[in-house]
């Protein structure tokens, strides 16, 4: 998972700088892919996550969600067997769909997750972390289906 400093530090100043959140969290997340191959990990055993909610404001979250495609691209650059990683996407009831939504209660987020998280498999992520299943569950399937439909 991308984050940047440790739960007490990863929203300072510091770790919420980016150029481009895309490009630049697909290079630490490859970085940590290759450290981990270079433990023994195997690829086959890795899911990336691009850490939505840790060291990001609301707008980066928003560009990686609707980025997904790119990190990929970006990955793939570096290496084409990372590329093919599954990538997860966490956004359930996040504090970025609060602000949004203005809705300070995270069980009252289950809808903009399901937005968030359509956005997410539409445009690249294979898994999703959700609170809500039956909707998560509904969700994939219609995605499924659009995707279905586009090719």
């Amino acid at each position: 998972m991308h984050m940047r400093g440790d739960p007490s530090t990863m929203q300072s100043e510091q770790n919420l700088l980016y150029g481009d959140v895309c490009k630049e969290v697909a290079s630490e997340l490859y970085t940590r892919v290759r450290e981990a191959g270079l433990s023994g990990i195997p690829l086959w055993r890795i899911v990336l996550d691009p850490g939505i909610g840790f060291s990001k404001k609301s707008k980066h979250n928003l560009e990686l969600i609707m980025g997904l495609e790119s990190i990929r691209a970006e990955i793939g650059k570096m290496s084409l067997g990372t590329s093919h990683v599954p990538i997860l996407l966490g956004p359930s009831r996040k504090r970025f769909l609060g602000e949004i939504c203005s809705r300070a209660s995270p069980v009252e987020r289950d809808v903009a997750t399901v937005a968030s998280s359509t956005a997410g498999i539409l445009n690249g992520a294979n898994i999703v972390r959700v609170h809500n299943v039956g909707y998560g569950v509904d969700n994939a399937k219609v995605c499924d289906a659009l995707s279905k439909g586009r090719r």
